[in-house]
């Protein structure tokens, strides 16, 4: 594995001196395993404004990378040998982030999303007979949207 990456830290209003640190970091990763190349890019964002009270936060990972499928539960995985009957390759990308706003005292709200992009690029022999793998793969994007509650239990000025 070979990863290169790197961190940037900044505060988004300097004149206010309690306000916390900012943060945007991103990894770019290389792998070689199961006679395959990997490869991806990692990421996290923190972002704070208004003494505190306005919080941005969120993961995102993109890439390509070998798996193995074998269906589901305990039962289809004791029906395949692992191997390259169960190994195929995918594209995933997803993003998870939440924007959260102060309530009041250490309480915050605010939404959430959840962004999903997962398509297999070549199909496992295992997959063949498996009804939820044909049924889902050629429906590859999923999204979610919710809400965050958040107690925090160090006070910010």
């Amino acid at each position: 594995m070979v990863a290169l990456g790197g961190l940037y830290s900044f505060k988004t209003d300097r004149a206010q001196s309690a306000l916390q640190r900012s943060s945007l970091s991103a990894f770019l990763i290389g792998n070689y395993g199961d006679s395959e190349v990997g490869y991806g890019l990692s990421g996290h964002h923190e972002l704070y404004w208004n003494n505190n009270d306005v919080q941005f936060k969120g993961n995102f990972n993109f890439g390509s990378q070998s798996k193995h499928y074998w269906g589901i539960g305990y039962d289809a995985a004791n029906d395949f040998e692992f191997g390259e009957v169960t190994k195929y390759s995918a594209i995933e990308n997803n993003y998870k982030g939440n924007l959260i706003y102060r309530l009041t005292g250490n309480w915050f709200a605010g939404p959430a999303v959840k962004l999903n992009y997962y398509s297999p690029t070549s199909e496992p022999e295992a997959a063949f007979m498996d009804e939820n793998f044909n049924t889902f793969k050629d429906k590859p994007f999923t999204w979610g949207l919710g809400a965050s509650l958040q107690y925090d239990s160090v006070m910010w000025p």
